[in-house]
């Protein structure tokens, strides 16, 4: 018989999931080994040029808020990336790798 034919669209969908499955978090000491630094208000130059806001929570950098930087050079609020990298090892705007 002929082989088995899956629309792309599966194939594509069975992909993401495999992929996601395999995606473990960082360790522990691999977060706090990242860069931080407090949010200095109104510095977008400061920021990596990404804008002053969080990617992950979407809410503007506050001045005195504690910022994570990846070896990417994106920044976060260090609550909600540390949140993020313990279930996934990658910047969750590039997909770069961490750690």
């Amino acid at each position: 018989g002929e082989p088995a034919r899956l629309p792309l669209h599966s194939v594509l969908q069975m992909v993401r999931q495999n992929e996601e499955r395999r995606q473990t978090g960082a360790e522990d000491d691999a977060i706090e080994a990242l860069p931080t630094r407090l949010y200095e208000g109104g510095d977008s130059s400061k920021a990596g040029g990404e804008g002053t806001n969080c990617q992950i929570c979407m809410e503007d950098f506050e001045e005195g808020d504690e910022l994570r930087t990846l070896p990417c050079f994106h920044l976060f609020h260090s609550k909600c990336v540390d949140q993020w990298l313990k279930v996934n090892s990658i910047c969750p705007t590039c997909r770069h790798k961490i750690g």
